[in-house]
């Protein structure tokens, strides 16, 4: 636990970047050689960090490689794992939102992805 909550210390979503906050392929629009974000209800200002982190679990449930393997070369992005972990755990088992009824089994395959993320990232045993 006291790495856990070391790994979530205050202040890590400071800064002035605009961030999307739900970062995933469904809010992705491909138009010719660029990708466009859409769906911008949760937009704020902070690290931006925090959107790749997010983003990493949803790209490894697609068939891209693990989000350490990505992350390895960005200290900060591996900074979020136990926050994004923490995330997605706290949120799995809620009753599904209206109009949403498979995001809460979407957020447990991205948990099935993030805690593991977080545990190498923090060194702890699997065990």
């Amino acid at each position: 636990m006291p790495a856990l909550l070391e790994a979530s210390r205050p202040g890590m979503l400071e800064g002035d970047a605009l961030l999307h906050f739900d970062v995933r392929s469904d809010n992705l629009c491909i138009r010719g050689d660029r990708a466009v974000l859409v769906d911008w209800n949760l937009a704020c200002v902070g690290n931006p960090a925090f959107d790749v982190a997010f983003w990493l679990p949803s790209l490894t449930l697609e068939n891209g490689p693990q989000p350490d393997e990505l992350a390895d070369d960005c200290a900060d992005v591996n900074a979020f794992a136990a926050v994004v972990a923490g995330f997605f755990a706290a949120r799995a088992g809620l009753p599904p939102p209206p109009g949403a009824p498979a995001v809460r089994a979407f957020q447990l395959a991205q948990l099935e992805v993030a805690l593991p993320w977080a545990i190498r990232v923090l060194g702890l045993s699997e065990t």
